[in-house]
């Protein structure tokens, strides 16, 4: 909508440098009183409708919230089988090595909600592999409490389970794998004990494969099972 054009005995002078002179500039200030009047009310509608718009966007706000949250309960996804959850989050895993990564699954799986958390601790086909990176300072990496405490529970696991499996530790193949990460292993014991319950019992076999990139070496150590 176009604005309305006021007239004015003052509009050649619009723009310009012009200086009016004192009974010009009576005369502006009584022409400006009845404009003026009009801005001071024209502010307090503008001020009812945003106090208005306010009120009303917080309404709408609640209903929303209120909408989605009953929307939720019949999610289609809350009605899938348990089956169809656990292979659509074995699908999820990246053909790559897994890492212990927020970002990523399997542990990505288990932070969208308590549910999807159970069911992806629940399931040992996520948990099969484990692969480790070869620190760049190991001197500093066990320094780390926090890291050491985490680490020091995968000893005990590996030694529960991994004997039965292969041969003794300081045999020439398992050596070859994992020697540069014995240390690692040796200060570890909170990244796997805690959740024993992922990996399969017992599991049929253990395969360990050693990689190098750029000069950082890599050691997986994965669980598999005999086909039937």
């Amino acid at each position: 909508m176009p604005l309305p054009t006021l007239a004015s005995p003052f509009a050649t002078r619009l723009g310009t440098n012009y200086c009016p002179t004192d009974e010009e500039i009576i005369a502006i200030e009584s022409f400006l009183i009845g404009p003026s009047l009009r801005v001071n009310v024209l502010d307090d509608e503008i001020a009812a409708l945003h106090q208005r718009l306010s009120t009303l966007q917080d309404e709408r706000d609640g209903l929303v919230t209120h909408v989605e949250a009953h929307r939720a309960l019949i999610s289609p996804v809350r009605r899938l089988p348990l089956d169809i959850i656990q292979e659509t989050f074995v699908a999820c895993l990246p053909d790559r090595n897994c890492v212990m990564s927020a970002t990523e699954a399997p542990v990505l799986l288990g932070r969208v909600c308590s549910s999807w958390r159970s069911i992806s601790l629940s399931n040992p086909r996520l948990w099969s592999k484990l692969h480790i990176v070869e620190p760049c300072n190991v001197t500093q990496a066990s320094g780390n409490e926090k890291w050491a405490q985490r680490m020091e529970t995968a000893a005990a696991w590996l030694a529960e389970h991994i004997p039965a499996l292969l041969p003794d530790p300081d045999t020439p193949r398992l050596a070859l794998a994992c020697g540069p990460f014995r240390h690692a292993f040796q200060h570890n014991q909170a990244l796997v004990g805690p959740h024993r319950g992922r990996c399969p019992r017992p599991p049929a076999g253990l395969y360990i494969r050693a990689t190098e990139h750029r000069g950082r070496r890599s050691c997986t150590v994965g669980i598999y099972q005999h086909a039937a």
